[in-house]
């Protein structure tokens, strides 16, 4: 049923409006908004953004999928990030069967 609402054609939740969530009806924001508490995967280049609504979804679903648990702020993470998205490319170019994602934690 969960499943119904998800295009993964797209990547993206067939959500329209008004609905509800957590027992609080919202309205339609447009896609950007929905993205933060629905669930929604989104893209950075060719790796994966995972957050606590879609995590555990995409790490049962994908068999293959590693995840970078990375902070905005971390200076290493920035410098590693580059080296992570071009890898994730290479996969997607050479058919690799392992998709690269990222966490903010």
């Amino acid at each position: 049923a969960a499943d119904d609402d998800w295009d993964d054609k797209e990547g993206t939740s067939k959500v329209t409006a008004p609905f509800e969530v957590d027992g609080e009806v919202r309205h339609d924001w447009g896609q950007d908004n929905l993205r933060e508490w629905d669930g929604a995967v989104t893209w950075d280049d060719d790796v994966m953004v995972l957050n606590g609504r879609n995590f555990d979804k995409m790490t049962q679903k994908i068999p293959h999928i590693l995840v970078e648990v990375y902070a905005p702020w971390c200076g290493h993470c920035q410098k590693f990030e580059p080296i992570y998205r071009k890898a994730a490319s290479q996969f997607r170019l050479n058919d690799v069967d392992v998709v690269l994602a990222k966490l903010d934690g």
